[in-house]
């Protein structure tokens, strides 16, 4: 996946999704957002939504890592994680 100026997100945000579209299982594609959702909120907290493919055979895993690493960013002040599911796919 290529990020460059002409994206749909904004700058801070493309090391993070360059890395993330490496990960097995993540779904990108050749739209302006490349598949990914970015956003900050007032408070000044950011997100990113992303998409998986249950059917790869490495998405139980990456669920796994992801939630390990998103939950112990921080050693001394774990962060407020919360995990929404958003489309239900029937499987």
């Amino acid at each position: 996946m290529e990020i460059d100026d002409a994206d749909k997100h904004e700058v801070r945000f493309h090391p993070l999704l360059k890395f993330l579209s490496r990960i097995p299982a993540m779904q990108t594609n050749e739209t302006p957002s490349r598949g990914f959702g970015t956003g900050e909120n007032d408070d000044g907290g950011r997100s990113v939504k992303l998409t998986l493919d249950i059917r790869h055979p490495l998405a139980r895993r990456t669920v796994q890592e992801l939630g390990h690493v998103l939950i112990a960013l921080s050693i001394d002040e774990p962060l407020p994680s919360v995990f929404n599911r958003c489309h239900l796919l029937p499987i």
